[in-house]
């Protein structure tokens, strides 16, 4: 959470503030300690918990509105600090700034407001900046004592690595991130790496791309707030690592809810994010695409970069990438990736991603038919609304028609359909009766009139095969919604 922009305002506005007397005698004590002590050993540093406590209090009044006067009064009390660092390159008077900014993290522009130095004076500070940062080892591994699984996380995540294996590196990231602290092992070092940015995004970018452990693309980007993120997308063409992009799409995604209704500038980021990955390295763009597949915001942004593949890839994703099971939980999810290609592709893409995805339920549809496995509702899966629309796209309306009555004749005639059980029987009645509800929406939507179906329609209402298996309130719901498709007409 962080101190709305308007009461961070207003405490700069403020004149004749005094020095916190309490908070700068603290902050003169910690001046006694070198960098090193001061980010790596705060074990041993009682002032530091002093100095976390005293904020502690102010940071939630602030947050809440209250006693923004004490707000400016840290305010005043830590600006020297940054101007020891920015005019004379004191290191330790930067990060007992940033160590105290951290609790509020006030935008570093409004400490830098009106302040002018020369560029080779900013260039310096940078580089002190990078100094530091570079001199850290964010290695992670499991403990000694740990459990075989984290182990064996750790060792084929070392093997991803060599592989470039998304799952693989990922699946043992996971396991870190749900273990407690993940990797924010230093929270004043995070900080200082979001100082690094806000001082300048070509350096930090420049930093980012001379990192190369995926927990360190991790740690330095944990913490960002979204705008930050949103920022970088926006240059992530100066990305020159696709494991970077990776994270950042992560992190990104990370600050929508999976139901969340994407924003407009998440998705757009998103996609130059997905566009970058996909001109850096294929490989970790196509698993990337399965990993992030239920994210709605993903699916979107998806969407829109689609427009740029080519027709073998866009088939790769459709065909490959995406997951398909018989289930239709990620209907809604997948309906808004089918939105978002019909606004961005051409007419050629979008029918050629219509068809793919018909094929690949298709395949999907003549798996179920052939296993044993029992089905006992719609036959949807997340690509429901791709089918009826891959329908309603047929020109050639006799097709619809000809496929409609088969369907039908099947459904009604189950009975003469030789099976080894009922429960392949009834199996095989869903997979056509989904059939048939799908193609019942394409009928609609085509304002299609058919005699022959009609009267096939009344017959499987008027004496609904298997009965005694499948005439339940399910099945009654999907039978009446097939019937106001057919009488779209009436």
């Amino acid at each position: 959470m962080e101190i709305e922009v308007t009461l961070i305002k207003k405490a700069f506005s403020l004149v004749g503030i005094f020095v916190n007397n309490d908070l700068d005698k603290l902050l003169l004590e910690l001046s006694n300690y070198d960098v090193e002590q001061l980010l790596f050993n705060r074990e041993n540093n009682p002032a530091l918990g002093r100095l976390a406590q005293q904020l502690s209090s102010t940071t939630m009044n602030a947050m809440s509105g209250h006693e923004y006067h004490k707000l400016a009064s840290v305010i005043v009390t830590i600006k020297p600090f940054l101007d020891r660092f920015i005019l004379g390159g004191d290191i330790s008077a930067l990060v007992i700034f940033v160590m105290v900014n951290s609790y509020f993290k006030i935008d570093l522009k409004y400490f830098l407001q009106g302040m002018s130095f020369p560029k080779t004076t900013k260039d310096q500070r940078i580089t002190q900046v990078q100094k530091i940062l570079s001199a850290v080892n964010m290695s992670v591994s499991v403990r000694a004592n740990g459990s075989y699984y984290e182990k064996e996380l750790e060792r084929v995540a070392n093997q991803g690595t060599k592989e470039n294996s998304v799952k693989k590196i990922y699946d043992f990231v996971l396991a870190i991130e749900r273990g407690g602290q993940g990797f924010h092992f230093n929270f004043y070092l995070e900080n200082l790496v979001f100082f690094l940015f806000q001082l300048n995004v070509k350096a930090f970018i420049f930093r980012l791309n001379n990192l190369k452990l995926i927990e360190e693309y991790i740690f330095y980007l944990q913490s960002f707030p979204e705008r930050a993120l949103v920022i970088l997308a926006k240059k992530s063409e100066q990305l020159s690592n696709p494991w970077v992009i990776f994270e950042l799409t992560r992190q990104l995604l990370k600050k929508y809810r999976m139901d969340d209704e994407p924003a407009i500038k998440g998705r757009q980021a998103i996609a130059l994010l997905l566009q970058q990955l996909y001109l850096r390295d294929e490989k970790i763009y196509h698993q990337a695409i399965p990993f992030f597949h239920s994210n709605s915001v993903f699916n979107v942004a998806l969407g829109e970069q689609m427009q740029f593949l080519s027709e073998e890839d866009l088939i790769k994703v459709m065909k490959h990438s995406l997951p398909i099971d018989r289930y239709n939980s990620l209907l809604e999810t997948r309906t808004k990736l089918l939105t978002s290609i019909s606004l961005h592709t051409s007419d050629d893409q979008y029918q050629l991603v219509l068809n793919t995805a018909r094929l690949r339920w298709q395949a999907e549809f003549d798996r179920l038919f052939k296993s044993e496995e029992f089905l006992n509702d719609l036959f949807m899966t997340s690509y429901g609304n791709f089918i009826i629309h891959y329908y309603s796209e047929e020109k050639d309306v006799s097709k619809i028609k000809e496929l409609l009555n088969l369907t039908l004749k099947k459904l009604v005639w189950i009975d003469s359909e030789w099976v080894k059980n009922e429960s392949e029987q009834i199996t095989r009645f869903y997979l056509y009766f989904s059939l048939l509800f799908l193609l019942s929406h394409a009928y609609k939507n085509k304002k299609l009139i058919d005699e022959e179906a009609l009267k096939l329609f009344d017959k499987l209402k008027g004496n609904p095969p298997l009965s005694e298996y499948i005439t339940n309130e399910k099945y009654f719901k999907y039978l009446n919604e097939i019937a106001e498709n057919f009488n779209h007409h009436l």
